[in-house]
C-alpha cells in the first residue's frame, strides 16, 4: 500500500469502484458478444432471420455486428471513464478530475447505473475536498509523509527512534525518552 494520505485513498477507491461497475458492463456486453457469435456462427453468412415481436424480422449478421458494435463501444466508454477519473486522480490533478466524475456520475444516473452513479458523485465530493486542501494539482511526491532525520543519543551515541504515539524520540539502550 502507499503511502498516500487517506482522503486521496478514499477518492482514489470511489473512482475505481464507478470504473469498476463500467468494466463490469463491458464484460457482460462482451461475454453476450462471444456468446452470440458461437451460436450463430455457422448462420452468419445464410439468408436466416431471426424474428422479433411484433414482426420484425432481421438477418444474423446484422444482430451480430450490432452486439460486438455495442460491446466495443462499451470497451471505449470504460477507456475513457478510467483516463478521465481514476488516472487523473492517481496522478494528483484534482481539479481536472472532478468535472469528468460529475459527468459520469450524471450519464451512470440517466443509464440507470445507481452503483457508478453514488461512487463518481463521492468521488466527485472528496476530489473537491481535496482541491481545496491540496490546490488543483498536487504533485505525488509532496503527499509521502517524510519521517524525521535519524537522530543519535547524546549519552550512548547510539541511533534514536522516533515514537509517535509519545511524540518524542526513544534509546533503546539507555531506555529513555529524549
Amino acid at each position: 500500500m502507499s503511502q498516500r494520505p487517506a482522503d486521496i485513498w478514499s477518492a482514489h477507491v470511489y473512482a475505481a469502484l464507478g470504473v469498476l461497475s463500467y468494466l463490469f458492463g463491458f464484460l457482460i456486453s462482451l461475454g453476450i458478444c462471444v456468446w452470440f457469435w458461437w451460436a450463430y456462427w455457422p448462420y452468419l453468412y445464410s439468408d436466416m432471420t431471426i424474428w422479433w415481436w411484433p414482426i420484425i424480422t432481421v438477418p444474423v449478421y446484422y444482430v451480430a455486428a450490432g452486439i460486438t458494435a455495442w460491446a466495443l463501444f462499451g470497451l471505449i466508454i470504460f477507456l475513457l471513464v478510467y483516463i478521465t477519473t481514476l488516472k487523473k486522480i492517481d496522478e494528483g490533478r484534482f481539479e481536472s478530475a472532478k468535472t469528468p466524475c460529475l459527468f459520469w456520475a450524471i450519464v451512470s444516473l440517466l443509464t440507470g447505473s445507481l452503483f457508478a452513479s453514488i461512487f463518481f458523485f463521492l468521488a466527485y465530493t472528496k476530489a473537491g475536498e481535496l482541491t481545496a486542501k491540496y490546490g488543483p494539482i498536487a504533485i505525488p511526491a509532496l503527499l509521502v509523509p517524510t519521517p524525521p532525520p535519524i537522530q543519535t543519543c547524546p549519552n550512548c551515541g547510539n541511533p534514536l527512534t522516533y515514537e509517535a504515539k509519545a511524540g518524542r524520540w526513544y534509546c533503546g539502550v539507555c531506555s529513555t525518552y529524549l
